[in-house]
Parts: structure tokens; sequence; C-alpha cells
């Protein structure tokens, strides 16, 4: 799959010179343009080409943006999240780890996103009306500011669209029986519902060599907000759209991580590694409250098989184990390039449960179509589930394996949507407010107890699962919920504080 081919652009290929992608303006690109776009996959790039691009703001509800990347080229640009309210950064140093809380939405206040083209996208202003654009045009190319290269007569900064590096090597999974865990097992209901939609609570760590190829802890975080913004795009084509939030965001500044089972300087263990992640999570309150683990690592993968080492290994995760104590996985990923991209997106669906195309429960599925879970990197179908990946990751989101899933929460502390809290006035009723939270849970119900003054911007709701097992979960009121009267005091994040102006 990483001989010379045709780069998709736009999530269109030029090889069939039937489909021809219409832009806004009623233009296709020119013969000229395409050929500028051609490159080896999973090799250097030898072509890029530089444009200009302008942003217009949106007029109407259907975009925010549009983004006029050239001539006969535009993407219609809305709002992207996938940063939780509150998310702690953990940084491994000399010194010990440095823990701070950045505000998500301050942070991702400039994340756009395409979800026909599955563009990731910072879109940021700069001087004069003008923009920088750094992130994801599609499934196959990037786009980048290049300051050094002037301005055009517009006064618009060049920019360098470039084909996505792409890992070579195999994908893995594991089934936790073939390695001897302990794992309680959980009967699957047949009863069970597809929920409406579920979001992945994710802690997103990088190795020490995937670490410092970053310039500053910032440009880390902003390559985050891409990278994990890109596998929502991915997870919103199933019937049941996913979402990533991200909670916590490690990195190390040491090279001996704890969470890293290293061969060398230059190689880890995969399996190894993905069981250090595994016991650091019962350690470290962020990677245990997460539903699923994902390391970027810019370190060779090695596994050992009896005596035999394999060299060619791009990623590995536990077979349909997120939400459990196996919910780690782990991805090839060289920093500020996005060629982990596919990688990650691949092992996030085996712990949902997903198999390679051709194997197991997807056997009905050839691999050589290429779609997102075969099981080497690339394709031309490397961004879509195919139906039986599909089909399974519905399987386990109807099973009670995936409860944590069905829980929209932030430490497993829930938010309450603000809005509800405006239309339904200041005081909270907690029935309500559990079916509305819950709206996949039936009998969600609200838990009465004495309150004492610290409890008054949180509350408990009963979830009755489709295995009939009943369990508890904690709300956090919304933000700027009354709690208290004299002095005046408002809810922030689950605590009773003083009234912000």
């Amino acid at each position: 799959y990483h001989n010379v081919t045709y780069i998709k652009f736009q999530n269109f290929r030029w090889k069939n010179k039937r489909r021809k992608h219409i832009c806004s303006r009623g233009n296709a690109l020119s013969e000229e343009q395409t050929r500028k776009v051609i490159s080896s996959r999973g090799g250097p790039i030898e072509n890029s080409i530089t444009v200009y691009p302008q942003v217009f703001e949106g007029r109407g509800d259907d975009f925010e943006k549009l983004l006029v990347i050239h001539e006969g080229y535009s993407l219609k640009l809305s709002k992207g999240s996938v940063l939780a309210e509150s998310v702690l950064l953990q940084d491994l140093t000399e010194n010990g780890i440095v823990e701070t809380y950045i505000d998500g939405r301050q942070h991702e206040k400039h994340l756009y996103q395409n979800s026909e083209h599955m563009a990731s996208l910072l879109v940021k202003p700069q001087a004069g009306g003008h923009y920088h654009v750094h992130g994801l045009v599609n499934t196959t190319h990037l786009i980048e500011p290049i300051p050094s290269l002037g301005r055009s007569l517009e006064g618009s900064t060049a920019h360098r669209i470039s084909a996505i590096e792409m890992n070579q090597g195999n994908h893995g999974f594991i089934t936790a029986s073939e390695r001897n865990f302990r794992i309680p097992k959980v009967t699957k209901s047949e009863a069970g519902r597809l929920p409406k939609n579920f979001t992945v609570e994710l802690v997103f760590c990088s190795d020490h060599v995937h670490t410092i190829g970053f310039k500053s802890p910032s440009e880390r975080i902003q390559y985050v907000q891409l990278f994990t913004l890109a596998i929502t795009l991915r997870l919103q084509q199933l019937s049941s759209p996913g979402s990533i939030s991200v909670i916590s965001i490690v990195g190390s500044y040491i090279a001996k991580e704890y969470y890293v089972h290293q061969r060398n300087n230059y190689t880890i263990y995969g399996t190894e590694t993905l069981k250090k992640l595994a016991f650091a999570a019962t350690r470290n309150d962020a990677m245990g409250r997460a539903d699923a683990i994902f390391l970027a690592t810019g370190r060779s993968v090695v596994q050992l098989n009896g005596r035999k080492l394999t060299t060619d290994h791009v990623g590995l995760a536990f077979l349909g184990k997120m939400c459990t104590f196996l919910k780690t996985s782990l991805g090839v990923d060289k920093p500020r390039t996005f060629s982990g991209l596919h990688t990650a997106s691949h092992e996030l669906a085996h712990l949902l449960n997903s198999s390679h195309d051709g194997e197991r429960g997807s056997a009905n599925c050839r691999a050589e179509y290429q779609y997102l879970m075969h099981a080497y990197e690339g394709g031309d179908r490397n961004y879509m589930f195919s139906s039986c990946s599909m089909a399974a990751i519905h399987e386990f989101l109807r099973s009670d394996n995936s409860y944590c899933l069905k829980v929209t929460a932030t430490y497993r502390k829930a938010y309450l949507p603000y809005d509800l809290l405006k239309r339904q006035g200041s005081f909270l009723n907690g029935a309500y407010y559990c079916k509305t939270f819950f709206p996949d849970y039936k009998n969600a119900s609200y838990v009465r107890r004495t309150y004492s003054p610290s409890d008054h911007c949180h509350f408990r709701c009963e979830l009755t699962k489709w295995s009939g097992k009943k369990q508890q979960g904690d709300i956090y009121a919304p933000q700027r919920t009354p709690c208290n009267n004299n002095p005046p005091m408002s809810c922030y994040y689950g605590l009773c504080a003083p009234t912000k102006e």
C-alpha cells in the first residue's frame, strides 16, 4: 500500500477522471493543480503547493467561517471541540511531576472543523484581518503557514499544503485471555439499545521522544486538539456518533517514563508498555477515571512472541477493553506530522471491539478493500469504517461493557448544560435533570440525600442498566447555579464559591 499513488485531495480521487469535486464557487481544480499534489505514501513528500488562504465570516446558520484555500477550493467551517472544560496537564520533569489545569474552552477557541471532508483546523486571526491556518484540510493533506515566504498582494500569509506522512507497518490487538489477565467478565445484554451518541473521555500521553518533538507545551496542546478532533470526525460516521473528550494530556521531559517499557532509548516493547500504562492508571487519578488511554510514541515498537522479536509494528491495543483496566492503546507518531492519526483511530476502534477486516468477527469484510480496520497502515479508504467494523462497535455500544461511554461526564462528574438552567430557572429539579442528562438509561432517577453546605453544587442519579443492574453517578450543577444566599455564592465546577461578577 506504499507505492506511488495519486493522493486524495478533498476526499476524492484524481485517478478517476469522472469524479470531480465542484467547489463552492462552482469550479473544479485544473489538471495542472492536481498534478502538484502527487506524492509518495509513507515516504518523503516530494511535492507541495503554496497557497494564500483567505477567511470570511459565515452568513447563516450552516457554517461560521468560509476558508478559501485556493481558487476553486474552499471549506465551510463550524466550531470544533475536543477538550474537557478543565484539562489536566501532567509533565514529567527532573524535579518531579508538574501538574497544571487549563481552561479547555479558552484553548480551543480557534478550533474549527468540516465534517464532510474531515478537516480539523486551527484558524488564528492575525493583524490586518488575516489568518494563520494550521491542521488537516482533509484525510490526506495538511496545511501550515510559512511567514518567511511573504504575503500575497492582498496581504495573505503564504501557506504550504502537503501530503500527510504515513507510518509503515502493522497494526495489532491483544485479547486479554491470551495474556492471562484476571479480568472480571461482564455479561453482554441482548436487550441493550444503541445510544444516541457516546463520548470517549481520553488521556493523551506522549513519551519522551514525542514530547520533545514540540517547540513548546502550547504547540503540543494544539497538536493534540487537531489530532483528536480528526479522530472524532471518523467516529462521527457511526450510527451512534462518537466524540473524543480529552481530560488530560501527559508528557515527559525525562527519558525514563514510568508508563513506558523500554527496550533501549529508541525502542519500546508493545504489550509490556500497554500493561505498564494500565497499572499506571491505578496510581494516577486522571488515567484511572478515563475511558481510554492513548500513548503517542516517537520510538519504534517491537513485540516478543516467545523468543522471536518482531519489529514492523505501528500500533497496539486490547480488543474490546475500553472502560476496563485494559483500556490502553499506543501508536507510533512523528511529532507535528500527524503520521500516527490513522494508527490512533485504528487502535481506539480495537478498544471499541472492532477486529481487523477479514478476521474474527469481521471475517465477512475483505481486507483488500483497505478500510480503516484492515491490518496494515495506509489504504484508499483508511478513514472509513467497513460495515463489519460498524457492526462490531455497535454491538459493543449496546452492551453493558460500554457503560462509561454513555455517561457524558468529565472525571465522572457531569456538567449540566447551562442553557437548561436558564430555561428552567435557578432551582434544580433532581428527577428532571437526571432524565435529561442520561437519556439513554431507562428509569434514571434522583437519589435524595441529606445535603451539607458543600453538597449544594452536585447531586446523585441512579441509573438502571439494560441488564437490570443499578449504578449511581454524580452530576455537577450548571456553572453559576445559586448555592447560597448570604453571602451570595454560586456553583463553579462542583464547588460553592463566591459569585463572580
